[in-house]
């Protein structure tokens, strides 16, 4: 089973390297706010069916706006609260034995969003 969402704007707010001190000052009001984004798109865009079992392979990708070069895993790392917001939602867990990761960055598109797409690994 397969299942995607997109986040329909990109977002660095939690970016590590984004002005220093600001990840652990402001980490409970982004996460609130990452969980909300993520859990209206989830509403908007339809649940899954059920809830992915593991292993689930995720992939993102990554549509800018601009054309700055980003490192991919500040990108990752500033999606932590997008894929907890996840958990209970479309997969059981985060746990590495549960969920594996591809990432990918495209700076030639119109769109400027996120798209998460998960799927079920067949064993």
């Amino acid at each position: 089973m397969k299942y995607t969402v997109t986040i329909p704007d990109f977002d660095y707010s939690f970016s590590p390297n984004k002005s220093k001190g600001r990840w652990w000052r402001y980490g409970d009001n982004l996460k609130d706010e990452h969980y909300g984004i993520m859990e209206t798109a989830i509403i908007k865009q339809g649940r899954p069916k059920r809830i992915l079992k593991p292993p689930v392979h995720l992939t993102i990708y990554f549509h800018p706006k601009d054309k700055r070069k980003r490192d991919l895993d500040n990108c990752l790392a500033s999606q932590k609260y997008y894929i907890d917001a996840t958990i209970g939602e479309i997969i059981e867990g985060d746990s590495a034995d549960e969920l594996s990761m591809s990432i990918f960055y495209d700076s030639n598109t119109e769109n400027r969003e996120i798209i998460f797409e998960f799927e079920e690994v067949k064993k």
